[in-house]
């Protein structure tokens, strides 16, 4: 499935909220229900590829005349990839957030969220989404859950997705600290395990 510029303008601008669906792309039906908020990150997302797109046409050796020959494509990802790359960001930033109002719902202590991590760091990219699906579904954020499935459509444009989900998701403040919290117990475990 293509990601025509007509179906990225749709999408940047928003669905309307009518009655009826409007009718798009000669009789095929977009109806789409997001939160406000991602509404929002998708506007700005699909709108910066769309002026990179239209940049990029301006700028491709095609419509150069001055062209080197030293333009490769394969060390940059597509703009579809760059999509997905992006909303495996928000997505990431977006599961540590509502991770942490879990959390702090639970009362769970440091400890617990260190375990939680530790699990977190000691499996697959693929297993960490599943893990937080079940969280969240666990808890009633029936929503938040939903959002994570967005990862499944976004491999079909770029394969590693859910490393790239990983990668952010460990990268976010409350995430990173747990693991260098985890990190720092480890070593620690370690230097007195050759003293004695």
């Amino acid at each position: 499935m293509a990601i025509t510029n007509e179906t990225m303008k749709v999408i940047a601008n928003g669905v309307d909220k009518k009655e009826e669906p409007e009718i798009i792309m000669g009789g095929k039906v977009i109806a789409v229900e997001v939160p406000d908020e991602l509404a929002e990150v998708f506007e700005g997302i699909i709108g910066s590829l769309i002026e990179k797109s239209e940049s990029a046409e301006a700028d491709s050796p095609e419509n150069n005349d001055s062209n080197d020959g030293d333009w490769d494509d394969d060390e940059e990802l597509t703009e579809a990839e760059e999509l997905a790359a992006d909303i495996a960001y928000w997505l990431a930033h977006r599961a540590s957030d509502n991770l942490m109002k879990v959390a702090k719902e639970e009362q769970l202590s440091i400890e617990s969220m260190l375990a939680i991590v530790k699990c977190f760091e000691k499996t697959d990219s693929e297993s960490l989404v599943s893990m937080l699906k079940v969280i969240f579904l666990s808890h009633g954020m029936i929503d938040v859950a939903a959002e994570l499935y967005l990862l499944d459509i976004c491999k079909d444009y770029l394969e590693d997705v859910a490393f790239f989900f990983e990668d952010a998701f460990f990268d976010t403040d409350a995430i990173d600290l747990y693991s260098i919290e985890n990190l720092l117990r480890e070593k620690a475990r370690e230097q007195n395990n050759q003293l004695n």
